[in-house]
């Protein structure tokens, strides 16, 4: 399971077995989220405070 919250989370998406396609819709998911929920004056972003963008893979455990 890959949990993203931040930018930093994201750029370590380049470094996964992800379908290029699918690591695509992930980041430009993200991006659509920080442009609605990020204060401009603030330097970083997470979606902690909003839920943050879970990747799954098969056998993950969700209880």
């Amino acid at each position: 399971m890959r949990i993203i919250q931040t930018q930093q989370d994201i750029d370590s998406l380049q470094y996964s077995p992800l379908p290029p396609t699918f690591l695509k819709h992930i980041q430009e998911y993200f991006t659509q989220l920080r442009n609605s929920f990020h204060d401009k004056d603030d330097p970083y972003f997470s979606l902690q405070p909003y839920g943050p963008i879970f990747i799954l893979k098969v056998g993950d455990n969700l209880e």
